[in-house]
This record gives C-alpha cells, structure tokens and sequence, in this order.
C-alpha cells in the first residue's frame, strides 16, 4: 500500500492519520464521488503529498 514507502518527518500527521484519510479517499474515488479534494493546513506537506499520489 502506499503508505508503506517513507514517510515524510512530520509531527502534525502520524502514520495512522495519512492511512485513514488514504482509505476514505480511495473509497470517494472508487465510488466515482464528483467533487474536488481540498486538505487545509500546511506543516511540511506530508497529506498533500500522499493524497497526491493517489488521486
């Protein structure tokens, strides 16, 4: 999965948090859901990177 490759250092977003917000994404996009994909918060980018990767 892709949260298996290295995470980028951030203590805003654990693990888990960027597993679960990945799970629900995949499920919008698989359900074919129109709409745009919008994360609010900046640290050092590690959500957007990944939410990236998938959408």
């Amino acid at each position: 999965m892709l949260i298996d490759f290295p995470m980028i250092h951030s203590e805003m977003v654990s693990k888990n948090q960027v597993r679960i917000i990945l799970t629900n994404l995949k499920e919008v996009l698989d359900k074919n859901i129109e709409g745009d994909i919008v994360e609010l918060g900046c640290n050092v980018g590690t959500t957007s990177l990944f939410i990236r990767k998938i959408s």
